[in-house]
């Protein structure tokens, strides 16, 4: 491996792949399919029960890479929930009756690479 790709497996996350690979059409540190295929191995590697990566499926370790889900870990999910439920309408105070109540509550998650 050269000197270039080395330091992008050592330095670089998903992210800063797909960056370069938009920003930068002749660069020497352009990611190719033996990066693609070390970062497919350190990412899907821990998020699999089989320890096995398929890559015929994809056709190749870059379309495995950008199509295949995963779970991120470099950043925070959140969840928002509505739904709509009938209001207690007998509160002496309440001069309005309402015929429902639209509720929302949020989940923020994150995720760890060592779990």
């Amino acid at each position: 491996i050269e000197l270039g790709h080395r330091i992008l497996l050592i330095l670089s996350d998903i992210d800063s792949c797909g960056y370069l690979r938009m920003v930068a059409k002749n660069h020497p540190f352009l990611p190719n399919e033996l990066i693609y295929k070390s970062l497919c191995e350190l990412i899907f590697l821990k998020q699999t029960k089989k320890r096995i990566l398929n890559v015929d499926r994809w056709k190749s370790w870059y379309n495995m890479l950008v199509y295949r889900p995963r779970l991120r870990t470099n950043g925070f999910y959140c969840l928002r929930t509505t739904y709509t439920r009938a209001p207690c309408n007998d509160n002496f105070w309440e001069e309005k009756i309402y015929e429902s109540i639209e509720v929302k509550y949020y989940r923020h998650m994150r995720f760890f690479n060592d779990g």
